[in-house]
């Protein structure tokens, strides 16, 4: 179905988002800020570039949707599905992804700066320079995800799952790691000096995985 990229839905008059079939539409560039999305059915759809900025997606299903540079600052997408969706280059500042479905999304150059991520899973996600700055990352999953070269500053990965993740060239500066579940993974040259002494002391042990600290 395709869609007129010019055509504004914020006003729902205009638009039955509860009614219309809209998987596999062709939503490219439309203007959806602070639309009403929840619970949508937007599996598959082509969002590349839309304006989706506060919209309230909370359980909206974005399976395989294509995203690819969309603007979602502030938008809320709480116990929403987005599996095998390419956000790419998308900007997810401030977004709320709690419990989100990400698993083997791509969100490559991401910007998910001050996000909330608490207990998404993200598993077998691209994250590969995504800039996760000050983003909360509590209880999340990350396992067997690609993180080379992402941005971890002041992130909070507090009880994070992050077995088998490749951490290369990242940048974790000030990242809280209490409680956090690593093993495997190419990460020693990524973790700060103190951590990363830890971490090698007990991989070196055999142990299946480990439990790092805070660095204070």
């Amino acid at each position: 179905m395709l869609m007129d990229s010019d055509r504004s839905f914020t006003n729902k008059s205009t638009f039955n988002f509860e009614t219309d079939d809209l998987r596999g539409a062709d939503l490219r560039g439309v203007n959806l800020r602070g639309a009403n999305l929840q619970g949508v059915d937007l599996r598959a759809a082509i969002l590349s570039n839309a304006d989706l900025r506060e919209a309230d997606l909370r359980g909206a299903q974005l399976g395989g949707a294509i995203l690819i540079r969309a603007d979602l600052r502030r938008a809320n997408l709480e116990g929403a599905c987005l599996q095998g969706a390419k956000l790419g280059f998308a900007d997810l500042i401030e977004v709320k992804l709690i419990k989100a479905d990400l698993r083997e999304a791509d969100l490559n150059s991401t910007k998910l700066s001050q996000a909330d991520l608490s207990e998404a899973d993200l598993s077998r996600t691209n994250l590969n320079r995504a800039n996760f700055r000050g983003a909360i990352l509590k209880k999340a999953k990350l396992c067997q995800a690609a993180c080379v070269g992402a941005i971890f500053n002041k992130a909070d990965l507090s009880e994070a799952e992050l077995h088998d993740v490749n951490l290369s060239k990242a940048a974790l500066k000030e990242a809280v790691f209490s409680q956090t579940a690593l093993d495997s993974s190419n990460m020693h040259s990524s973790l700060p000096h103190d951590i990363d002494r830890e971490a090698s002391a007990l991989y070196e042990s055999d142990s299946p995985s480990i439990s790092i600290p805070h660095s204070t």
